[in-house]
C-alpha cells in the first residue's frame, strides 16, 4: 500500500497550503471529522488575523518530508512534517514567516480507494517541562523532574534565591544587543546550536540561547532551582529550571533585581526586538511556551521566532497553532536595556 499513499500525501500538502493562506475545503478523502473540525476553526482564526492585520496573502510555499512509515494489515500510519513559508504584504511592505508542524495520519483502503482515516497533528508547545534532552552527538542525556511537587518547590526557591547572590554577575552595566538576540534567533530557528543540548521541548532553551547571544549575563548557582545557567562539562552539561522551563524562565525574568531582568508590559506593540513572549494554554497561570520576538510589523506588532516546531517571524499571537485555545492568555515581558 505504501507506493499508493502518495498521492495523498500530496492533497493533504496542498490542502495545508490552502489553510495557511485562509482557505479550507472539506474533502471526502479525510474521514477524521475531529480533525476537520480543528482544521476548519483554525483557518478562520487565520483569515481573522489578516482581516485585522490588513493582510494580503500572496503564496504559501509548502514541503512535507515523511520521516516514518508502518504498515499493520490494511492500514498504513505516515509520520509527516510539514514546512511553510509564507509571503504576505501588509500595506506597501512584503514579509515572509516560516514554520514547521509535525503530524500522524492513519491511511486505509476503503472501496477501493485510499482515505485518510485519522489526522493527529501534534500540539508539542503545549508541553510545559522538559522531558528528554537529546545532544547533536553521539550521547543521549535525560532530565525528568521528580514530578509536579518538584517543580513548584523549584521555582518558589528560584524567587527566593534569584535575587539574593549576584557575585557571579559583572560589576560593569552591559547594554543588552537586541539586533544581536534576534540574528541569533534568524541563524538557529529551524536547527540546533551543536554547542547546546537540544530538547524534545526546545522552546525555553531556545530563547535562552538567544537572550545570551544579545549579552545577558550567566547567573551560575549550580543549583537548578535558583539562577540562570548553562554549564557545559566535556560530553555533558547541566542548566537551570530557568534556562529550559518557560514558567521558570518568566519568573526569574519578572523577580530578579540586578543581571537579566524584565518587566511585564500591558500590550504586545510595547515589546522591542529582543523580548520575550510567554504563553498559558489554558489560562491557567502556569505558562508553557517561550518565544522571542525578531521583527516587528507594518502595524508594530511583534513577529516571533521559537523552536520547538521551529518558526521564524510568526504572528505572537499564535492563533495558528494547535495548542491555542479561547482559555490562552500571554505575558509581553520587556528585557532591561542594560544588564
Amino acid at each position: 500500500m505504501e507506493r499508493n499513499v502518495y498521492p495523498l500525501i500530496k492533497q493533504y500538502v496542498q490542502l495545508k497550503s490552502d489553510m495557511r493562506i485562509g482557505n479550507f475545503k472539506d474533502v471526502d478523502w479525510i474521514k477524521d471529522q475531529l480533525f476537520k473540525y480543528r482544521a476548519m476553526q483554525k483557518t478562520s482564526r487565520i483569515r481573522k488575523v489578516y482581516q485585522i492585520r490588513k493582510v494580503t496573502p500572496i503564496h504559501c510555499q509548502m514541503h512535507a518530508v515523511v520521516t516514518k512509515v508502518k504498515e499493520v494489515k490494511e492500514e498504513t500510519t505516515i509520520y509527516l512534517v510539514t514546512n511553510w513559508n509564507l509571503v504576505y504584504t501588509q500595506g506597501n511592505t512584503m514579509f515572509a514567516d516560516a514554520g514547521s508542524e509535525t503530524e500522524t495520519m492513519v491511511l486505509k483502503k476503503e472501496h477501493a480507494a485510499t482515505v485518510m482515516k485519522s489526522v493527529v497533528v501534534d500540539d508539542i508547545e503545549r508541553c510545559p517541562f522538559i522531558y528528554q534532552a537529546t545532544q547533536q552527538h553521539d550521547v543521549l542525556y535525560l532530565h525528568i523532574p521528580a514530578n509536579e511537587h518538584t517543580m513548584k518547590q523549584g521555582q518558589e526557591e528560584l524567587v527566593q534565591e534569584g535575587s539574593m547572590d549576584h557575585s557571579q554577575l559583572p560589576s560593569r552595566k552591559v547594554a543588552y544587543d537586541r539586533q544581536k538576540a534576534a540574528n541569533y534567533a534568524d541563524q538557529w530557528w529551524n536547527k540546533g546550536n551543536e554547542q547546546y543540548i537540544h530538547f524534545d521541548v526546545d522552546c525555553t532553551n531556545y530563547v535562552s540561547q538567544c537572550l545570551y547571544a544579545g549579552g545577558a549575563p550567566i547567573y551560575y548557582t549550580g543549583k537548578r532551582a535558583s539562577g540562570w545557567w548553562y554549564k557545559q562539562y566535556g560530553k555533558g552539561a547541566s542548566w537551570s529550571f530557568s534556562w529550559t522551563v518557560s514558567h521558570s524562565l518568566y519568573l526569574y525574568l519578572t523577580n530578579n533585581k540586578q543581571g537579566l531582568q524584565g518587566e511585564v508590559v500591558s500590550a504586545p506593540e510595547m515589546l522591542d526586538i529582543g523580548d520575550v513572549i510567554f504563553y498559558d494554554w489554558n489560562g491557567n497561570g502556569r505558562f508553557e511556551h517561550s518565544v522571542i520576538v525578531t521583527d516587528k510589523d507594518a502595524q508594530h506588532m511583534p513577529l516571533v521566532n521559537a523552536h520547538t516546531l521551529d518558526s521564524k517571524h510568526r504572528y505572537w499571537n499564535y492563533h495558528d497553532s494547535h495548542a491555542w485555545t479561547e482559555r490562552t492568555t500571554y505575558a509581553f515581558v520587556h528585557i532591561a536595556d542594560y544588564f
